[in-house]
This record gives structure tokens, C-alpha cells and sequence, in this order.
């Protein structure tokens, strides 16, 4: 892109990120997100596409894969009730944009190691927040040499309508104060609420200028690349330092695993025998605290390859596969505990989705037992990303609160109690399940339950703007097993704004 050609694609991408910020506002107002996030996501991507194409900016395929693959986890928030699952599929667009973002700018998402991705998320973050501010005190109000008439007018005209509403407020409003009949006239023309005129515009005025600054990240590729983050001189430790830290971690984990042994593979057994120790006690803490060892040691084994030397040793990383090795055991006694626990209580979303993290984690020490220890590290991020990546995807299939219901249910008809108030909480994904089981439960239960879809029907909406899948199938059986329940719903929005 030639420098005459910037003015015009920064004053492109401000128009563009202010009908975006527009269109944010009248879709993204309302939740919980379904259609509405799918359909601004999808105008997002097309007005970036359209964007290079109309400056005849190079579209990378890798670029515009990953922008078709963020849209498949936007289609996952059209698809799902649950908050959590809509949450890990707003983090997987969001990074997929970035990745995108990135590939646009001619930097391969998949080279580069932890450090690498992290600067460059930094990077991304740093466009949103403040790529708009040189796209609009800049090149994007400065008039440009090879503009024909039009453009000069209509950057005139944009220019004129944001200097002059400043002094149109302020002299409005003193003019009103001053004469009655002028203020009534004023607002028999200008019938605005003003509350209702800024809950507009502060959420029009805050996408716009992220919208802004993510297309300017995006279209911009002749701005410094990204570089290798290199390991700062200071870092002076080896691998004779970090393999005495590894090896002391070792021998921490090996003498907790053998001295604890009988407790980190106990059963129900061991917590009959033992005085004063409850299930809650012995798998709820037990197993928090051992996933957050996992949890931790990883970075610290990262930590400590990326020093200086530290891979040059091959003892140092025959205690870094032993570590691994033990991690693992860990993990498997954490999840020994959840099974434990949950075989008395039941499951409930923060174990299932602790259980799912546990699954990547394991995941991810393997494959950094297969990169990082053979040498081959730049490849670490990026299958640990793609992991993450899928693992959402699969989730989204799995359908987690529609599988805690069936799974609490099938533990109740097993003799167990069922947590009715809690299973009745879980989002419009579990309904169709709570309306099948009904007839099974007991009369307290069953009263729970139906209390609890009454209140669901009455705080469903119909706006288009948040359809889901799951929230239709919902509706569709309460309507076909309890048309009372169903008849609770409001009834459709038709107002836009």
C-alpha cells in the first residue's frame, strides 16, 4: 500500500467502525448473545474482507481460514445456552481474530513460543484499546492529495458535524435556560430522551473505537512486525540452575506421592477409618489443590527451559520427563477425587468444567514432553492453542449442562439424593432433559423443578437477536409437556432499539 493510499483506508476504517459500532449497538444490547453476536461477527469479518479488497490489500488464505474458523465458534454461541460455554467460545473468536490479525500482518501464528504469542496477544489487546487514536487525530482527518471531490466533501462534511456538536450542546442549552417559549419549541422539534439518547451512544461510541483499532491492526501491515522474543541478558542462569530447581521439585513430588500414597489413591474405605476426615475433606480440597500443582509446574518447566543452556543437558531433561511423568500421576489421583466425590454428590458445572480443564492440562504436558523436551519448543504454543481449541469445539457438541442433568438424575433413580434447586438453575440447555424427567421425580422435586421452568419461561425472551438452538428445543418442550409453563413466556419483541 502507498503512503498517498493511507489517509484513505484510515478514514474508511473509521466509517466503517463507526456503522459497525452502530450496528453493535442494535444487535449486542440485549443477551444472553446468540443470533446477535453470529450476525455482527459475520458483518465484522465481511467489512475487513471487503476492506482489503476495495485497497487492493493482499488477503492471505491462512488469514481468511482462521476468520471462517472464528466464525464456526460464534455459531457456537447461536447453538448453546450455557454462560460458561458461551464464555470459552467468545475466547476462541476472540483469539482466532487475532490469530487471523496476525497471519494478515505476514506473522505465522503457529512459529514462536510462549513469549512470542504472548506479545503479540499484548499487540492485539494495544490495537483495540488504542489503535484508533492515530487512525483519528492522524491520517484519518487529513485531507488527501489524490482525492476527488466526494471524498474532500463527505471528510468535510464528517469534520463539520463532530466540531460543530460541542458548541450546538452548549449553546443549546444556555439558549433554552435563557427564553421559556424557545425551550418548548426546542422540545416539541428535538423530542429526545437524553438518558436513553446516552444509553446509546457511550455503547455505539466504545465499539466503534474498538472496532476501529482491531481493523487497523488487521489492514495496516506495513507497521513494525512482530519479532522473537529473546531471552533478556540478565537471565544468566543455565542448566546446572535450573536442573538443581527441577530436581528439587522432583524429589518434593516423588516423597509426596510415597509418603501419600495411601491417601492420594484412598477410597471410601480410607475415609471410614480415618477420624474427622469427611468426602468433602478428602476429595473436594484434595483435588483443587492437586490440579493446581499440575497447573503450576508447567509454566515453571517452561520457565526453566527458556533460560540459557538449559535444554544444552541431557540430565536436565531426563528430570524434566521425570516431572512429567509425576504430574500426570498427579493428575490421575485428581481425578480419582472427582470420581470419588462426585459418586456421593453428584456433578455440578465447576467440576465438569474443571474435569474438562484437567483433560486439556494432561494434553498439554504430553505434547510438551513430545516439543519442548526434544528441543523442538517453537511448536509448543501453538498445539497447546490448537488443543484449547478443540477441546471447546467438543464441548460445544457435548452439550455440558444438558449431560450434568441427565448425569444428577441418573445418580438420583441409582438411591442418591438429587440437588433439584441446583439442576433446575442450569441453562435453557437442560430444560428439554428436566421436562423428560419430570414424571420420575418424587412431589418435592418435581414441585422444584416446575417452579423453576415457570420462572424460565417468564425470563425468556423472543428477541430474535438472542435465538438459540437450545433456547428454541427448550421452548418446543415445554410447549409440547407443559403448555402451562410454556404460556408464561413474554411475547415477542418487536422493537429494535
Amino acid at each position: 500500500m502507498v503512503l498517498t493510499d493511507r489517509p484513505r483506508l484510515a478514514f474508511n476504517i473509521m466509517v466503517t467502525g463507526l456503522l459497525l459500532g452502530v450496528l453493535g449497538d442494535a444487535l449486542l444490547r440485549v443477551g444472553p448473545w446468540g443470533l446477535n453476536a453470529l450476525v455482527w461477527t459475520s458483518w465484522f469479518v465481511g467489512a475487513a474482507v471487503g476492506l482489503a479488497v476495495w485497497h487492493h490489500l493482499p488477503l492471505a488464505r491462512s488469514a481468511l481460514a482462521l476468520a471462517a474458523l472464528a466464525l464456526l465458534y460464534a455459531a457456537g454461541l447461536l447453538w448453546r445456552d450455557s454462560e460458561t460455554l458461551k464464555l470459552l467460545d467468545l475466547g476462541a473468536l476472540s483469539l482466532l481474530l487475532a490469530f487471523a490479525a496476525w497471519q494478515a500482518r505476514g506473522t505465522r501464528w503457529l512459529a514462536g513460543g510462549v513469549l512470542d504469542h504472548a506479545g503479540r496477544l499484548a499487540r492485539a489487546g494495544f490495537d483495540a484499546l488504542g489503535g484508533y487514536v492515530p487512525l483519528f487525530l492522524g491520517e484519518a482527518l487529513w485531507p488527501h492529495p489524490r482525492a476527488d471531490g466526494w471524498e474532500r466533501q463527505a471528510r468535510g462534511v464528517l469534520i463539520g458535524v463532530v466540531l460543530a456538536l460541542p458548541p450546538l450542546i452548549i449553546f443549546g442549552a444556555l439558549l433554552m435556560s435563557a427564553d421559556a417559549v424557545f425551550h418548548q419549541f426546542v422540545g416539541r422539534v428535538v423530542d429526545i430522551d437524553l438518558s436513553q439518547l446516552v444509553s446509546h451512544l457511550i455503547p455505539i461510541a466504545v465499539c466503534s473505537w474498538i472496532t476501529g483499532g482491531c481493523l487497523v491492526g488487521l489492514l495496516f501491515k506495513d507497521r513494525a512486525r512482530d519479532t522473537d522474543a529473546a531471552v533478556p541478558q540478565f537471565a544468566s542462569l543455565g542448566a546446572l540452575e535450573a536442573g538443581v530447581v527441577v530436581g528439587l521439585l522432583d524429589l518434593l513430588f516423588l516423597s509426596f506421592i510415597i509418603v501419600q500414597v495411601r491417601y492420594l489413591f484412598g477410597g471410601a474405605s480410607l475415609v471410614e477409618i480415618t477420624p474427622g476426615l469427611t468426602y468433602a475433606e478428602y476429595a473436594r480440597q484434595g483435588f483443587f489443590q492437586l490440579v493446581t500443582v499440575a497447573a503450576l509446574a508447567l509454566p515453571l518447566l517452561l520457565g526453566a527451559d527458556w533460560l540459557p543452556g538449559a535444554t544444552d543437558k541431557r540430565w536436565f531433561r531426563a528430570l524434566a520427563a521425570v516431572m512429567l511423568l509425576m504430574l500426570l500421576l498427579i493428575l490421575a489421583s485428581a481425578l480419582h477425587r472427582l470420581r470419588l466425590y462426585q459418586g456421593e454428590y453428584g456433578w455440578t458445572e465447576l467440576r465438569f468444567y474443571v474435569l474438562a480443564f484437567m483433560s486439556w492440562l494432561a494434553v498439554v504436558l504430553g505434547w510438551f514432553g513430545a516439543t519442548v523436551l526434544p528441543g523442538r519448543r517453537e511448536r509448543f504454543t501453538a498445539g497447546a492453542v490448537a488443543a484449547g481449541l478443540v477441546g471447546v469445539l467438543v464441548l460445544n457438541f457435548w452439550n455440558p449442562d444438558a449431560w450434568i442433568a441427565e448425569k444428577n438424575l441418573e445418580h438420583a433413580r441409582a438411591g442418591h439424593r438429587l440437588d433439584a434447586a441446583y439442576v433446575a438453575r442450569l441453562s435453557g440447555d437442560a430444560v428439554p432433559v428436566l421436562v423428560r424427567a419430570l414424571p420420575q421425580l418424587s412431589d418435592e422435586d418435581r414441585q422444584t423443578v416446575r417452579r423453576r421452568l415457570h420462572r424460565w419461561a417468564k425470563a425468556d425472551t423472543r428477541d430474535w437477536r438472542v435465538w438459540s438452538w437450545s433456547r428454541a428445543a427448550a421452548r418446543t418442550a415445554l410447549a409440547r409437556a407443559l403448555p402451562s409453563v410454556a404460556a408464561q413466556a413474554p411475547a415477542p419483541h418487536r422493537k429494535l432499539l
